[in-house]
């Protein structure tokens, strides 16, 4: 096993990605609890498990009740704005919208869908916060639990690869300025984002623990706090038994280190042959930004002001989101749906979505016969 890595050496470990497995599924328990190696949840949370926003590995399961209130574990609710530094005064940068016994979650969120023509976008209505109610500069953006599989494949990836694909300046006019997200971590290093719906993350490393503590409300020796992302204001949360404490963290650096040999070893679906897909593909400019192996260049784009959430990450602008791959997507769809929020319910109604640096192959795609964009349909969906 090795710690702290973005893709783990010795994944072929059998025994390591086994344990990690395990760990992926564990429900943690709330604090105080009699199996100590499983105490810590909380108290404010947005899942039990790993697994419970991704299941098996793959993407959220994006359902909705009758009455439409969000369920399930496949969904958060990110907080922000234009400044990449912001967090709400009370909330922070995530809504956690379950709590253990005695503690109020967040708030209670209700999601409606907002027709547009053939196309939906959804509408979130908050209420019934635990603390106060939200400020007036923080926006939401619904984010889906991405699906994991071939998640390993993303980091590596060599940089200088990626790199290459960029064109900020849009110097062969095709219409595509697909750029890099870069970030400073703990040493001042300059490093890539590559991973998130935004590209905010540039291992599964800083992925991994930013899910133990924002989804969970688990600490790691990177995000050290056992509260979670609680914040001062949020003082019934801080004051509440945990698992840990500072300097002795409720996931240690080896159940991490577990967790990413198990994500290490979790392999794409593998695709069926579709030559007329790949050149419908082709034809429509789709790998203009869904290049290489992953179906995507890992660069973010701007996508148009029809997908803007209103939140910047980094250099990623509320408009920007970085290209998905299309590894594990005809599963996502029957999850729920496709892009960062579910809203598509099928390939057609993404790239009715795609505007911005994307609005030409969008254009493209609808100018190819019903037989061209079915076989397209399925190239994306792996079939």
């Amino acid at each position: 096993m090795v710690l702290f890595l973005g893709a783990p050496a010795h994944a072929q470990d059998g025994l390591d990605s086994a344990m990690g497995q395990a760990i992926f599924e564990r429900e943690w328990a709330g604090a105080p609890a009699s199996t100590k190696s499983s105490d810590g949840l909380g108290p404010l949370f947005d899942a039990r498990a790993c697994a419970s926003c991704h299941v098996k590995g793959g993407a959220g399961i994006a359902t909705l009740s009758n009455t439409g209130s969000l369920i399930g574990t496949g969904m958060i609710l990110r907080l922000g704005n234009a400044d990449p530094a912001y967090a709400d005064p009370v909330y922070g940068q995530q809504l956690q919208l379950r709590a253990l016994q005695g503690h109020a979650a967040e708030a209670r969120a209700k999601l409606d869908w907002v027709e547009r023509g053939d196309l939906r976008a959804p509408h979130v209505q908050l209420d019934d916060f635990g603390y106060d109610a939200l400020a007036g500069a923080s926006k939401i953006s619904m984010r889906r639990a991405p699906s994991l599989k071939g998640a390993s494949l993303i980091a590596r990836i060599p940089q200088d690869e990626i790199l290459a694909r960029e064109d900020v300046d849009d110097r062969d006019h095709d219409g595509i300025s697909g750029r890099a997200n870069w970030f400073e971590d703990a040493n001042g290093h300059r490093v890539l984002g590559r991973f998130g719906w935004k590209a905010s993350e540039p291992t599964l490393l800083d992925q991994s623990v930013r899910a133990f503590s924002r989804d969970l409300g688990l600490s790691t020796p990177v995000l050290p706090a056992p509260w979670g992302e609680c914040t001062e204001r949020e003082h019934t949360c801080r004051a509440a038994p945990h698992g840990g404490t500072l300097k002795r963290p409720e996931v240690s650096s080896a159940l991490v280190g577990y967790v990413l040999d198990y994500l290490a070893i979790l392999p794409p679906p593998n695709r069926a042959s579709n030559d007329a897909g790949q050149q419908a593909f082709h034809k429509a400019g789709c790998d203009g930004c869904h290049a290489g192996p992953l179906l995507s260049d890992l660069l973010v784009h701007d996508m148009g002001e029809g997908l803007a959430d209103g939140i910047a990450e980094g250099g990623a602008a509320p408009q920007e989101w970085r290209t998905a791959p299309l590894l594990d997507t005809a599963a996502s769809l029957q999850r729920g749906g496709l892009l960062h929020d579910a809203r598509a319910r099928s390939v057609s109604e993404a790239v009715s979505w795609h505007d911005g640096e994307a609005a030409r192959a969008r254009l493209h795609y609808h100018a190819l016969s019903h037989k061209e964009r079915t076989a397209l349909d399925s190239y994306v969906k792996g079939e």
